[in-house]
């Protein structure tokens, strides 16, 4: 797990050379927790978990940062629940959206307005489907 204390920096490089393009750090101070990141299909927005140094629950908070102004905003839901790789976010093609899994419920989240409305749900996992007829043998 790779960790930053202070603000984010978020640098863009350019592909093709390596070179810096741009560079914006975010306004938020925390130690950050890096591993677990995600970044938007457009490069537009990241999420990452943040609040490390402070003593918390289970989760660290996530946080939205806007890469082109570095504004970092602590979500009022935790979106990443590990800290060891990526998390199972899935970017919509609108640009600031994403789906994700909390307790059976999957949510979609607009950064734009910092809502989340829930979408759907996982049936319960302890569950299993079993259909008697798959499993008779046929009678001669």
């Amino acid at each position: 797990m790779r960790q930053q204390l202070g603000p984010l920096a978020i640098v863009e490089i350019n592909r093709s050379d390596g070179t810096q393009i741009a560079s914006v750090a975010s306004q938020a101070s925390t130690e950050w927790v890096l591993g677990s990141a995600t970044m938007s299909p457009l490069g537009r927005w990241a999420l990452v978990q943040g609040d490390r140094n402070v003593p918390t629950a289970t989760w660290y908070p996530t946080y939205a940062v806007n890469t082109s102004t570095g504004e970092a905003t602590k979500l009022p839901w935790t979106v990443i629940h590990g800290s060891t790789g990526p998390t199972a976010v899935s970017w919509l093609a609108e640009p600031g959206k994403f789906l994700y899994e909390d307790e059976q419920a999957f949510y979609e989240v607009d950064l734009a307005t910092m809502t989340r409305t829930e979408v759907g749900a996982i049936p319960a996992s302890d569950y299993a489907w079993f259909d008697t007829g798959a499993f008779t043998p046929a009678t001669p």
